[in-house]
């Protein structure tokens, strides 16, 4: 069973770049209201599926600085995975432990979530002692999973087809390690 929470609210589907930027700009400046929906679709899932039916939250871009901030929130999943994602930090006077073990993908060439954030990232996990496993694939933009985001390395985003294979092996390893009942 996949769920796929809506982050952005009311169905909105972006069909060009300049309508995102404003609304990952909302998700950025009130980071609780994204975790709240989040926990709200994974306790749904649950009455649907069974408590024991292992659930993971998975977050591209902005999706994954979310997942990050519910599995802050002590959310009780079986893990989290974030993949080309808007990494930040906590914010100020909010937990940093993750009970779930965690898997970052990340490129180096990510302006979006440059090489400093994901180390400040890194210092924060370790120092909270989570359970987490960081993979940079190199030459690799954000997006790059995203055959749409198209080739050209001048761009923000761009596709790898190796970063993409790469990411989606990792994924599926993480699933079969940490999917277990």
């Amino acid at each position: 069973m996949v769920v796929i929470v809506d982050l952005y609210g009311d169905g909105f589907n972006p069909d060009s770049p300049d309508q995102v930027g404003p609304m990952v700009q909302r998700l950025i400046a009130h980071r609780d209201r994204g975790v709240a929906a989040l926990a709200s679709c994974v306790e749904a899932l649950r009455q649907q599926a069974g408590a024991r039916t292992p659930v993971f939250c998975l977050g591209y871009s902005a999706g994954g600085m979310v997942a990050l901030d519910y599995g802050r929130s002590g959310a009780d999943v079986a893990g989290i995975i974030v993949c080309s994602a808007l990494l930040k930090t906590a914010e100020p006077g909010k937990p940093t432990r993750i009970e779930a073990p965690v898997l970052a993908l990340q490129g180096t060439q990510d302006v979006v979530s440059p090489m400093e954030m994901i180390a400040a990232v890194i210092r924060e996990m370790d120092a909270a002692g989570n359970d987490f496993r960081f993979e940079l694939y190199g030459q690799t933009h954000h997006a790059f999973d995203n055959p749409e985001a198209g080739s050209d390395p001048g761009a923000r985003l761009v596709y790898s087809a190796q970063s993409a294979l790469w990411a989606q092996r990792a994924i599926a390893g993480f699933l079969a390690e940490h999917g277990r009942v």
